[in-house]
C-alpha cells in the first residue's frame, strides 16, 4: 500500500507539471524518458528500500507523462486545429442555458471533424435552451489552451477547451423527447428548482452548494440570516456536549466525506479543529 502512495504520489507531481507544459510534447517526451531512466537504474544498481520507493515514484511520474501524453495528442492537438474556426455548425444544449457578461451562456456538444466536443457557447442575449436542444449559426471557434486565441486559465481549470460565439442569426430547435445522457443536466435542474422552493432565500446558495456542488450563488462577503444561525447553533451544540468554548468567536464550515475520512484517519483522540 506504502508503494502504491508514492507511485500515486509521483503521478500527480508528473500531471501537474504536464499541466504547465502542455504547448510542448517534447518536454513531456524528455521528463517521460528521464524518468524511466532513472527508474530503471534505481531498481537494478541499488537494493535499499528507499532507493525502491524513490524508483516508484519516479515510476509514477512516467506513468504520469505518459497518461498527459496520450492527452494531448489523442485529445488537445485535436481541439487546437479548430481554433480560430468561423464555419457553420449545429450544437446540441447539454445543459440549460444561463445569463453571462457576454449574453446568453450553454454549456454543449460540437461535432467536428467526426469527434465530439464539449463546448461552451455564447449566443444573443434572448436565447433560451434546454438539454438536447440544438442551434445552429456561424460560429467561431476560439481554443482556451495556452497560446491560443482564447487563452484563459479560467476556462481551463473548470474543463473547458473550446468556446462558440454566434456570428450570425441563430436557429434553435426544440428537442422533442429529452436525450438520456441530458437526464443528469434535467435531474440537476429540477433538484435546485425543489430547493429554490423549500428553502428561504438567504438559505437557498448554501442549500444548493450542500446537495449539487454549486456554489456560484455564494455570496461570501454576506452575511446572512441562516450563516448566523448555524454557526451560533454549532456553539450552543458543543456547549451542551461539556465542551468548553468561547461562543461565537469563529465560524466552521461544512465538510465533505473524503474531508471526513481524512480527519477520521488521524490517531489523535482529542483532536479538536
Amino acid at each position: 500500500m506504502r508503494k502504491l502512495m508514492w507511485l500515486t504520489v509521483g503521478f500527480v507531481m508528473a500531471t501537474l507539471l504536464g499541466c504547465q507544459w502542455l504547448d510542448n510534447q517534447w518536454y513531456l517526451l524528455c521528463a517521460g524518458a528521464a524518468a524511466l531512466g532513472i527508474a530503471v537504474c534505481l531498481f537494478l544498481l541499488l537494493r535499499t528500500s528507499k532507493a525502491r520507493v524513490a524508483g516508484m515514484l519516479i515510476f509514477g511520474c512516467l506513468l504520469g507523462f505518459l497518461w498527459q501524453l496520450g492527452f494531448d495528442s489523442l485529445y488537445l492537438s485535436n481541439v487546437r486545429a479548430l481554433d480560430g474556426l468561423e464555419a457553420p455548425f449545429t450544437i446540441e444544449a447539454a445543459d440549460y442555458s444561463f445569463a453571462s457578461d457576454y449574453g446568453t451562456g450553454v454549456e454543449g456538444r460540437l461535432q467536428a471533424n467526426g469527434k465530439t466536443y464539449a463546448v461552451r457557447v455564447y449566443l444573443p442575449a434572448d436565447t433560451a435552451l434546454e438539454p438536447g436542444d440544438t442551434v445552429s449559426a456561424t460560429f467561431r471557434i476560439g481554443c482556451t489552451l495556452r497560446g491560443c486565441s482564447r487563452e484563459s486559465d479560467y476556462y481551463m481549470a473548470d474543463g473547458t477547451f473550446l468556446v462558440a460565439v454566434a456570428r450570425d442569426e441563430v436557429t434553435v430547435t426544440e428537442a422533442g423527447k429529452l436525450p438520456l445522457r441530458c437526464w443528469p443536466a434535467w435531474l440537476r435542474h429540477q433538484i435546485s428548482q425543489r430547493i429554490e422552493e423549500i428553502f428561504p432565500a438567504d438559505a437557498f446558495a448554501f442549500a444548493q452548494a450542500l446537495l449539487l456542488g454549486d456554489t456560484e450563488q455564494i455570496d461570501y462577503a454576506t452575511d446572512t440570516a441562516f450563516k448566523r444561525g448555524t454557526a451560533q447553533g454549532f456553539y450552543k451544540m458543543m456547549n451542551r456536549m461539556g465542551v468548553e468554548m468561547v461562543y461565537n468567536h469563529a465560524d466552521y464550515r461544512l465538510l465533505s466525506q473524503r474531508a471526513l475520512r481524512a480527519l477520521l484517519s488521524f490517531g489523535e483522540v482529542n483532536m479538536f479543529l
